[in-house]
C-alpha cells in the first residue's frame, strides 16, 4: 500500500488526478512523480517549487513530505468523486448507490467532527475510487493525526456480518505493525435516516472481536511439473 499521507499521493487522490496528468502540467516526468510517491528522495528543489506552484500549497509540504503543513491551505473540501475504476467495479456491482451513500454519509460525520479545527477540508473521500489504494477516505483526528477509513455500508442492523477483501485485512495489518490509525465504519440501515448510524471499528478491534469465515476463493490452475 501506498502511504496515503505522501503529499503528492494525498494531492493526486483528492484532486482525481493521473501521474500522467501532473507530469503534463508540470513539466517533470511520471517516473519522478512515481518516485516521490514511493518516498525516495528527491535532491532537486526545483520539483518541488513546480509541484507546490501547481498544487498551490507551501513547498515545504513536499520537501518535509509533512501532510499537516499543508493542511492550513484547503480552504474548502474536495469534489466528491466517482471515477468508474476497476475496484468500483470489482467492490460494488451491484452495491454502488448504497456504497455511495456510506461513503457520503461517513465524509458528512467527519466534516462535523472535524468542523472549526481547520482540518475538515483535508478529508480525502476520493481513495475509494483509487485502484491503488484499498481503502476509501482519508480523515483525521482533532489534532491533525491521520484515520485510514474503510466504509462498509448496510440497509440492515449494524451486527450483519460484512465482506472484507485479503488487500483491506493486509493493510489494516500494515496499519497496527506501524502504528498508523486504521478503522472500519460500520454505516447501518443507511436507507432510513430515522435509524441510520455508524459504528466505529479500530484495526485492534475488528481482530480482536470477529471471525474471518472464508466464502470466495480465486482459483488458479496448478503449474504442472517440469
Amino acid at each position: 500500500m501506498k502511504n496515503p499521507e505522501n503529499v503528492l499521493y494525498y494531492m493526486r487522490s483528492r484532486l482525481g488526478l493521473t501521474q500522467k496528468q501532473i507530469a503534463k502540467a508540470t513539466g517533470l516526468t511520471e517516473q519522478d512523480i512515481s518516485r516521490i510517491e514511493n518516498g525516495a528522495d528527491n535532491p532537486f528543489i526545483e520539483t518541488f517549487i513546480l509541484l507546490a506552484r501547481y498544487f498551490n500549497i507551501p513547498i515545504d509540504a513536499f520537501v518535509h513530505n509533512n501532510l499537516k503543513i499543508a493542511l492550513s491551505s484547503f480552504t474548502k473540501p474536495p469534489q466528491i468523486l466517482h471515477n468508474n475504476s476497476k475496484r468500483i467495479k470489482a467492490k460494488r456491482d451491484k452495491c454502488d448507490e448504497i456504497g455511495h451513500k456510506g461513503e457520503r454519509y461517513v465524509y458528512k460525520e467527519e466534516f462535523e467532527k472535524l468542523r472549526g479545527t481547520g482540518h475538515e477540508n483535508a478529508i480525502n473521500p476520493n481513495f475509494a475510487d483509487n485502484d491503488e489504494s484499498d481503502f476509501d477516505i482519508l480523515s483525521f483526528d482533532l489534532s491533525g493525526r491521520a484515520i485510514i477509513i474503510e466504509v462498509k455500508t448496510t440497509t440492515g442492523d449494524e451486527s450483519d456480518p460484512f465482506y472484507i477483501s485479503a488487500n483491506e485485512l493486509n493493510i489494516a495489518k500494515q496499519c497496527i505493525r506501524n502504528g498508523k490509525c486504521y478503522e472500519i465504519h460500520r454505516v447501518h440501515h443507511i436507507n432510513n435516516p430515522k435509524k441510520s448510524g455508524r459504528v466505529i471499528i479500530t484495526a485492534e478491534e475488528l481482530f480482536e472481536n470477529f471471525d474471518f469465515i472464508p466464502e470466495i476463493y480465486k482459483v488458479v490452475q496448478k503449474e504442472k511439473d517440469k
